[in-house]
């Protein structure tokens, strides 16, 4: 069986990016390879392109996912793109305001 791939516009990819750095995220691009590094968490990967705009985009949900309602018959893609910048935006607040309240209950 293929594996699907994720195919994300690039106004979809520029969105992304744009809010990678909220999440805690930090993106490089070398050749044809995305790295994905989050030091918080010791992520550190680099990915070929499709594959690492699939991780980068699968890291912003699985962060996103306390505050989404995601639903079956939805794809991930259609609820995270039709929010609006501020709302992401208010989103990834929400995720570092959680993750350091879990630092300092640990």
């Amino acid at each position: 069986m293929p594996i699907r791939t994720l195919h994300l516009t690039d106004d979809e990819r520029h969105r992304l990016l744009a809010h990678a750095r909220e999440f805690g995220l930090e993106v490089d691009f070398s050749d044809n390879f995305l790295r994905i590094r989050d030091v918080s968490t010791n992520l550190d990967v680099q990915l070929p392109w499709d594959e690492g705009w699939a991780r980068l985009f699968s890291e912003v949900c699985g962060r996103s996912a306390p505050w989404l309602c995601f639903r079956l018959g939805t794809s991930s893609k259609s609820l995270l793109f039709a929010l609006t910048p501020q709302k992401i935006s208010r989103i990834a607040y929400l995720y570092s305001r959680s993750k350091k309240q879990d630092l300092r209950c640990a």
